[in-house]
C-alpha cells in the first residue's frame, strides 16, 4: 500500500493502525524516501507496492509536476493523507520551538518558504479527490472518527471489514492543549501549482554538504551550533510568518 501524507498529519500513527488491521508489514526501506529520489527509480520503487497485502509504504511525496502526473496518468492506486496546511506550519514550528530536530523537512529544520509549499501539498494532491483510484482523506476526519476513516480504506482497497476495534496508534504526534480544526475549516481547494519541489538537493549542495557537516561536528562546540540553529529557525520562523 502506498500512503503519501503531508507532513504532521499523523501518518505515522495511520500506517501503524494499517498495519495491525490490514495485518500487513511496514515498509523499513527508508532509502528512497529521502531527498534526490525521484523519476524512474522512485515510481518502480513504488510500483511493487501498490496492492493492499504489499508492505506499508509511508512517504512525504511532494506533488511536483511529474509526481503528480505519475499518480493520475498510470492510475496509481495510493491512499493521500492531507491536513489543513496552516495547522501543519503550526505543528511544525511549534515541534521546532521544542527543539524536536526530527520534524523537519527530511530531518531538516531549515527550510525556505515552508508554508507555502505546503500550501501547495494540500492543494495539489486534494484536486486528486474525485479520481477513483486515489483516496484523499484528512487529518481533521481521521482524528475526529479514525474508525470511519480506516473503514473507508478497507473498502478502497476491497478488503475485508475489521471485526476488532479501531484505535488509533498514537505514533509521533499528539493533539496537546490545543484547537484542533475541523473539516468545515479546511481551505479552499483550488488549481495545482508546481512551484515547489522541496526534496531536492542541488549537485553543488551535496558535493558540500559531508565535509561541512563533518567540519561542524568536529571543530564547533556544541553550545555554539545550538546557539545559531536557533538563531537561524527565529529568522526562517520570522520570513515565513510574514514578521
Amino acid at each position: 500500500m502506498i500512503l503519501i501524507h503531508q507532513r504532521k498529519s499523523a501518518g505515522t500513527s495511520l500506517m501503524y493502525t494499517l498495519s495491525k488491521v490490514l495485518g500487513v508489514e511496514i515498509d523499513t526501506n527508508r532509502s528512497l524516501a529521502y531527498r534526490n529520489t525521484r523519476g524512474e527509480r522512485l515510481f518502480n520503487y513504488l510500483l511493487d507496492r501498490i496492492d493492499s497485502t504489499a508492505p506499508i509504504v509511508s512517504i512525504h511525496l511532494h506533488p511536483t509536476e511529474m509526481n503528480y502526473n505519475w499518480i493520475v496518468d498510470n492510475k496509481i492506486k495510493c491512499v493521500i493523507l492531507l491536513r489543513n496546511p496552516h495547522s501543519s506550519y503550526e505543528a511544525l514550528y511549534r515541534h521546532l520551538e521544542e527543539d524536536n530536530s526530527r520534524v523537519g523537512p527530511n530531518g531538516k529544520i531549515y527550510f525556505k518558504d515552508v508554508k507555502n509549499w505546503f500550501i501547495e501539498f494540500y492543494n495539489n494532491w486534494s484536486n486528486l479527490k474525485t479520481l477513483n483510484h486515489v483516496h484523499v482523506i484528512y487529518y481533521e476526519q481521521l482524528i475526529s472518527n479514525p474508525s470511519e476513516v480506516i473503514e473507508g480504506i478497507l473498502s478502497f482497497y476491497g478488503a475485508s471489514e475489521f471485526k476488532g476495534k479501531i484505535e488509533l496508534d498514537q505514533k509521533r504526534y499528539t493533539t496537546g492543549n490545543k484547537t484542533i480544526r475541523t473539516v468545515q475549516d479546511l481551505p479552499e481547494i483550488k488549481p495545482p501549482t508546481f512551484l515547489y519541489d522541496p526534496d531536492y538537493i542541488s549537485p553543488f549542495r551535496r558535493m558540500i554538504y559531508l565535509p561541512a557537516k563533518i567540519f561542524v561536528r568536529r571543530f564547533v562546540p556544541e553550545n555554539a551550533r545550538s546557539y545559531f540553529r536557533q538563531k537561524r529557525l527565529q529568522k526562517i520562523m520570522k520570513k515565513d510568518k510574514g514578521e
